[in-house]
């Protein structure tokens, strides 16, 4: 939804990004004004027990070679996936539109859903 309100945003401000930005900034805004009002912790009861930090060293040890490999294998995926950013800023070099970049996204998007899709 972000990328296709981007494009609208562009669209309707013929291409002002500073404006964008700022009103991207709202949402960001809003859910922290909700988190400082809205959301309270709950009160401890005195029979409860004392929950101790779950991430600690002898744990993540214990997950086990499997989940390291994973999670080695994740971090290399996702350092390429920062050429996205190279495909976006190419298709600005080649004259598409800089209102029309973040619809880019968007088909970046429904490509990858439906080559995950099994």
């Amino acid at each position: 939804m972000g990328p296709l309100a981007a494009f609208a945003l562009m669209a309707a401000s013929t291409n002002n990004f500073r404006l964008v930005f700022w009103l991207a900034l709202i949402p960001g805004f809003l859910a922290v004004a909700l988190l400082a009002v809205g959301v309270r912790e709950p009160r401890a009861n005195q029979t409860q027990v004392k929950r101790s930090n779950p991430l600690q060293w002898q744990t993540l040890r214990s997950l086990g070679q499997k989940y390291w490999v994973l999670v080695g294998v994740a971090l290399l995926f996702n350092l390429g996936n920062s050429s996205d950013a190279f495909l976006l800023l190419r298709a600005e070099q080649i004259g598409i539109s800089a209102s029309l970049i973040p619809l880019t996204l968007v088909v970046m998007n429904i490509a990858y859903s439906f080559s995950a899709y099994h």
